[in-house]
């Protein structure tokens, strides 16, 4: 079980775009854990059609930066920065996709907005 909103929020977001979302073809279901060592935290994820996800991020500050590798050779990296309510996040795919956005706490909710880009084909 995933233990911090802010890695959950960041590890679904890394396995949506590793996922291919925006072109996927199936549904799939992930499962998985993370560990948190200092300030870094380690996780792994398992999907439903075999697919595997695993990653760390580490804190500097502010600034979170992740990594994210699949057992079908797609990479993806990312950060994420806090500025007093917003957060805002950047990751970018070994392919050549980018997912940008931004998210806002507001008392016990969070907003979320995102853009995702494919690479040109």
């Amino acid at each position: 079980m995933i233990t911090k909103r802010k890695t959950f929020a960041a590890l679904a977001l890394g396995t949506l775009l590793m996922a291919g979302v925006a072109q996927a073809q199936n549904n799939r279901s992930y499962w998985g854990f993370s560990q948190r060592l200092g300030s870094s935290t380690y996780f792994n994820l398992y999907g439903s059609d075999g697919s595997y996800v695993f990653g760390y991020s580490q804190e500097l500050g502010s600034l979170k930066l992740y990594s994210f590798y699949n057992n079908h050779g797609r990479s993806l990296f990312g950060s994420s920065q806090q500025l007093g309510s917003w957060k805002f996040y950047n990751f970018y795919g070994s392919d050549g996709s980018s997912l940008t956005g931004s998210s806002q706490r507001v008392g016990p909710l969070t907003f979320y907005s995102f853009s995702y880009t494919r690479p040109w084909r």
